[in-house]
């Protein structure tokens, strides 16, 4: 595996990195995409998120959001409005597909693409990550935080961040780093989210 990723680095490098198309999508505009080992997951504006196998050309599953794609709403980009379905975040831990959406909400898949949550967290865009077991979510300047074997429970905790979040990733151990509208970034610990 290392030889294959040097291998694949050193091409890079040099420019002769093979390109090709990994999936097609022609009925709706590309928002969000995600590897997850030879598949990818397609987050669009309006039909939720396909998931291919790597240059197949019909989706292997769709996962459908629920939200009207014809109501626009406020974004967080140079357009200043997206469908309210579009998918602005995604995040799969191998058992669940969790998004965020440009209307403010959570929504969450299991593995047969059944939506088994649909949470209205704001009316700003939603951004998700996942974390070992803990899903994160961001809307406005609210964080939370759930278990995902217990997402019909209230979150875990809640803060208010110090303005608007733009995004958030998984960092280190038992943290997220949260990118914020006023150019900052910033590292917060799970545990205590503080």
């Amino acid at each position: 595996l290392e030889v294959r990723r040097e291998r694949i680095d050193r091409n890079w490098r040099r420019g002769r990195a093979k390109a090709q198309p990994a999936v097609i999508i022609q009925d709706d505009w590309v928002r969000r995409v995600a590897l997850s080992g030879d598949e990818v997951f397609v987050g669009t504006a309006s039909s939720g998120i396909r998931r291919h196998v790597l240059g197949a050309v019909e989706a292997r599953q769709v996962f459908r959001v629920q939200g009207s794609p014809s109501r626009m709403v406020p974004a967080d980009h140079q357009a200043q409005a997206d469908p309210e379905t579009s998918i602005t975040s995604m995040a799969w831990n191998g058992r669940y597909l969790c998004a965020g959406l440009a209307g403010g909400r959570l929504q969450v898949w299991n593995e047969e693409a059944w939506l088994i949550l649909d949470r209205s967290v704001d009316t700003r865009p939603c951004y998700v990550c996942v974390h070992d077991d803990v899903l994160v979510a961001a809307a406005g300047d609210s964080v939370m935080c759930w278990d995902v074997k217990n997402l019909e429970d209230l979150p875990l905790c809640k803060i208010q961040a110090s303005c608007r979040v733009h995004c958030l990733a998984p960092a280190f151990e038992d943290s997220i780093i949260l990118g914020l509208a006023d150019g900052s970034v910033e590292l917060r610990q799970l545990r205590r989210l503080s």
